[in-house]
């Protein structure tokens, strides 16, 4: 039912005062008007029907302005039911929960709507609006781990429509772990949407052991025992098992005794330098939740900076080693398998640095976290080169390259020697399915590696050996791809044919690099000592490749005879890397040798100041050929411009290159010069960017559901100190920028969202003189497993907070769900449009009254004419026709006054169409009764009708 008018912009009814002077102005016209000889015809209904009706458009466009709307009162209810999902509410709360809204359900009146949000830690809609009176089963599962109420009653606020009552009932303990609910509920308070709550807050486990807490110092010396406190809550006092993780590792595992309530567990643990994780986790033979019975906490270990170096062979590092030492350095050497696979364990160096060490023979998870390493946690990444090294290396296209301040591909036509390989492969009947198929994608891996002017070919044996390929320059993809797929499984092994076809091919050609690669998994049936010794003899090198755990042990010795290489794949899934590094390793490429001096590219590179001071440098007999990246600082390159040391800033750390090797071969007049030391720990100096940036102190903190950054700059000693940002990195490496917005003077605070569960490292950074982003301050934030678990008990007062807030009650009965609150829901239905439309219409009506004005002798003529019949076969009047008579009846000669007829010819008048208008005529002089009984009875004529026969001045349209 219509309550009334409701209007958007009520200030535009002011204009509605413009009736006044539209009235005032019409009526005195009027006046006017009338008074006159002509205004005595116009008639007094066109007038004001025109006024009201102009009126009536004016009101119409002033309410469409003010924007009015019909105010009606809600005709149904809707409630929405939000249902607490979280994994603090029991079984037996849940399902009362699932009673409740069944049974407000049963008695929802015919019309009213009924919604359900099921939450967590996310909220969603398990039914829309309905006027369904049934209770289906729950189907959507939330995230158990948090509890979002101001989520839950957000997203219920949104599911009610605008043009009903409304309501919202929460089912739930009222243990939030956002605190956001309140200001939901200030925004149901302004919508006059009542919040009513019913608590779910059930029993406590009756044999609950919670970790309530692991105390952890922030810092610790290098050396120095970690002392831990793990504060455990039980119901009953009991053993339990206690675990200690340093890093996700185990350090220490025992049990304890707990007693019945809070219990206080010292530990200690000795952690080396770097950024530290601890767990303790508590696990009792009866508990309730196993989800509380873990506590993180963290300790940043500061000590002497410590350089890991990964040498490819035992020597190859020897030379840097000895070098960093002797300046005073910590050093680390190790082979490419110890390379750490986490990120905590990396950060315990502050540098490492690849000596000649092959892609293929690090560690593929610690590869992968290098440019983390330097990206991410600010240290220093270093690669020398070496045959194993760069392109040759394999570190195309890895991630170890995206490091590197340069590119493995070179500028220009690279000069290298031209390669002749050919590729022998055991094709008996033990190489069948994967194993061979694994072989020939190995074999496309080698032919891609190779260059246009290379000659390659394929040798297939079992018994026998034939060809597959003969070897050729390189042919087409197509052709070789070809030759590979008609390759099928066979009979015995027999590796001396194949070897002999390949020889014989090889001895043929004047390619300055000959090689051999064989694989096979079984045992030869003849000896080939003497064709290995024939390969030897021709300068051709040979490699071998060992499969499974059967392959000839004879393989490892005919490699380093011929001087090659032996490979063993225990898996087979690495036969097609191994390949392509073979061929990458003895195509040589990338490998420029020649003799020269390296001349100062960069007067801002980092070897710049050792460079000045010791005024020359000793020359280099060959480097690996490599591309510099557009930001990176070429200190000394080649006289053609390819860089010998490179380096550039990658996210808050710094990587080098340094092309030629440090061994005996490229570099064996730099490592028997006197600056070499001064010349390596410089450049490692250079590298490694200082743990700690005085004037900055970084906290933080958990508040809600949030983590606060909070960082506090030094500015007594009057510098401006550049803007910080904050960034959490997280146990699985992915990183969380925080902006810092600065509260005051020297006072800078940000947050993010709550993250997963576990210990996130805090760094703050600044941007120094160079415009680098550099590490200021570092600390770190402990994230609990979830307060979820924790909140046992339930937040009665907060249920109580949200009724109170929105008029609503606690312990909300289900009875009345559905009953109409007090405060009566309107609903408005907008008329802006039909009021426009009003206004159109009236429009031309308007324009019809004051203009269209038929005069008032021709209206019964017209209506007659048109109820009149017309008989058959005679044509009505034509209108034009009508009009010329009515001109010609203007024209007669007017009647005496004295009664006398005046003498008139009385013409005929033709329509278009040929028929006469006499008559039509003839109506407007219908006799009277006394001229039909022929007496003449002379009166005085009326003002009409002298007006009608006095000749009148040709008639002029009445506006």
């Amino acid at each position: 039912m219509c309550m009334g008018l409701s209007f958007i912009q009520p200030a535009f009814l002011l204009f509605l005062l413009l009736l006044v002077p539209l009235w005032g102005v019409a009526i005195a016209g009027h006046m006017i008007v009338r008074r006159s000889v002509r205004g005595r015809h116009v008639a007094a209904w066109r007038i004001w029907t025109s006024l009201l009706i102009r009126s009536v458009i004016l009101s119409a466009l002033v309410l469409a302005l003010a924007g009015t709307q019909f105010v009606r009162a809600a005709p149904t209810m809707t409630t929405v039911f939000v249902l607490d999902s979280s994994d603090s509410i029991g079984p037996a709360m849940r399902a009362r929960g699932k009673a409740y809204i069944a049974d407000a359900l049963r008695g929802m009146p015919e019309g009213d709507r009924a919604s359900v949000v099921v939450f967590g830690n996310n909220a969603i809609v398990e039914r829309p609006p309905s006027t369904d009176k049934s209770l289906v089963r729950l189907l959507q599962v939330p995230d158990g781990s948090a509890t979002d109420i101001g989520r839950a009653l957000q997203l219920g606020l949104a599911t009610l429509p605008a043009d009903t009552h409304r309501r919202i009932v929460l089912l739930s303990d009222g243990a939030e772990t956002t605190s956001t609910a309140l200001e939901v509920a200030l925004q149901a308070q302004a919508a006059r949407i009542p919040i009513e709550t019913v608590s779910l807050i059930g029993p406590a486990p009756a044999d609950d052991v919670t970790v309530e807490a692991l105390e952890v110092p922030g810092t610790a010396r290098e050396g120095q025992n970690v002392r831990l406190v793990a504060q455990v809550r039980s119901v009953d006092a009991g053993s339990a098992r206690l675990r200690l993780l340093r890093d996700r590792q185990p350090v220490l595992d025992t049990t304890v005794e707990l007693e019945a309530g809070v219990t206080r567990i010292p530990l200690s643990a000795v952690a080396p330098r770097g950024f530290h994780t601890w767990e303790v986790h508590v696990d009792a033979a009866s508990d309730g939740v196993g989800a509380n019975n873990v506590a993180f906490g963290f300790t940043d270990v500061v000590g002497p900076p410590v350089v890991l170096l990964i040498e490819g062979a035992p020597g190859r590092a020897t030379n840097l080693a000895t070098a960093l030492r002797s300046a005073g350095l910590t050093v680390d050497v190790q082979l490419p398998a110890a390379l750490p696979q986490s990120l905590v364990a990396l950060d315990a160096f502050d540098a490492v640095v690849l000596v000649d060490v092959p892609y293929r023979s690090l560690p593929e998870a610690g590869a992968r976290l290098l440019p983390t390493y330097v990206r991410e946690l600010g240290h220093a990444l270093m690669m020398v080169g070496g045959e194993d090294s760069y392109a040759a290396g394999g570190y195309l296209d890895t991630p170890v390259e995206a490091a590197l301040p340069v590119t493995m591909r070179t500028r220009g036509a690279e000069v290298r020697p031209d390669v002749a390989l050919v590729m022998v492969i055991d094709r008996s009947g033990s190489m069948s399915g994967e194993k061979l198929n694994l072989a020939k994608e190995g074999v496309a891996q080698a032919y891609a590696a190779l260059e246009e002017t290379d000659r390659v070919g394929l040798v297939m044996f079992d018994d026998a050996a034939q060809w597959a390929v003969d070897l050729q320059p390189k042919p087409s993809t197509d052709a070789f791809l070809q030759g590979i797929s008609s390759v099928s499984e066979g009979g015995g092994t027999n590796l001396r044919p194949g070897l002999e076809l390949a020889a014989g091919a090889l001895e043929g050609t004047d390619a300055k690099i000959k090689h051999v690669v064989l694989l096979t998994d079984g045992q030869a049936d003849q000896n080939y000592d003497d064709v290995v010794e024939r390969l030897r003899a021709n300068g051709i090198t040979l490699s071998s490749v060992g499969v499974g755990d059967g392959y000839d042990p004879h393989l490892r010795d005919i490699a380093p005879r011929t001087g090659g290489r032996f490979y063993e794949a225990l898996n087979f899934s690495d036969i097609p890397r191994l390949f392509f590094d073979e061929t990458v390793r003895i195509a040589r490429r990338g490998i420029v040798e020649e003799t020269f001096t390296p001349r100062l590219a960069d007067p801002l590179g980092p070897a710049v100041s050792v460079v000045n001071e010791l005024r020359e440098v000793p020359q280099l007999y060959g480097y690996n050929a490599t591309t510099p990246r557009d930001t990176a600082q070429v200190a000394l390159a080649t006289p053609d411009g390819d860089p010998i040391l490179a380096a550039w800033q990658y996210g808050l750390g710094r990587a080098a290159a340094w092309t030629p090797d440090m061994e005996g071969r490229w570099a064996r007049d730099w490592v028997g010069w006197q600056g070499f030391g001064r010349f390596s720990n410089l450049l490692v100096d250079a590298l490694v960017q200082p743990s700690i940036v005085e004037g900055y102190e970084a906290s933080a903190m958990l508040a809600g559901s949030a983590v606060v950054v909070e960082v506090r700059a030094d500015r007594s000693d009057g510098q401006t100190q550049g803007r910080p940002t904050g960034r959490l990195l997280g146990p699985d490496n992915t990183t969380v920028d925080v902006p810092l917005i600065e509260r005051e003077p020297g006072l800078y605070r940000g947050s993010v969202p709550l993250p997963a569960a576990g210990v996130y490292r805090v760094q703050v950074t600044t941007n120094n003189a160079d415009g680098d982003e550099q590490i200021v301050a570092t600390t770190g934030a402990v994230v609990p497993a979830s307060v979820e678990y924790l909140q046992r008990e339930g937040n009665p007062g907060l249920l109580k907070a949200l009724a109170d807030a929105t008029g609503g009650h606690i312990d909300f009965p289900s009875a009345n769900a559905f009953v109409r609150p007090p405060a009566a829901a309107r609903t408005v239905a907008p008329i802006i449009w039909p009021l426009l439309w009003s206004a159109v219409l009236l429009w031309p009506i308007d324009i019809a009254i004051r203009r269209l004005l038929l005069p008032a002798m021709h209206i019964p003529v017209a209506l007659r004419q048109a109820l009149r019949r017309t008989p058959t076969g005679q044509p009505t009047p034509s209108g034009a026709a009508l009009r010329r008579a009515e001109a010609l009846l203007r024209t007669r000669r007017p009647t005496t006054l004295d009664g006398g007829a005046a003498q008139t010819t009385q013409p005929t008048i033709t329509a278009r169409d040929g028929t006469s208008l006499d008559s039509a005529a003839s109506v407007k002089q219908q006799p009277t009764s006394a001229e039909t009984d022929g007496a003449a009875a002379p009166t005085r004529p009326s003002w009409r009708t002298t007006r009608r026969n006095v000749p009148e001045r040709p008639a002029q349209r009445r506006r």
